[in-house]
């Protein structure tokens, strides 16, 4: 997920996802398919 720049810094990316176990429809709908999509 991270890159390295030229300063070679590594970017972040920050989810807002958070583990509650299993992946379900509801992490899915919520914030599973905007992150994948990143």
């Amino acid at each position: 997920m991270a890159s390295t720049e030229a300063t070679g810094r590594k970017k972040r990316v920050f989810s807002g996802m958070q583990p509650s176990g299993e992946a379900h429809l509801g992490n899915y709908l919520g914030a599973l398919k905007r992150w994948v999509s990143m």
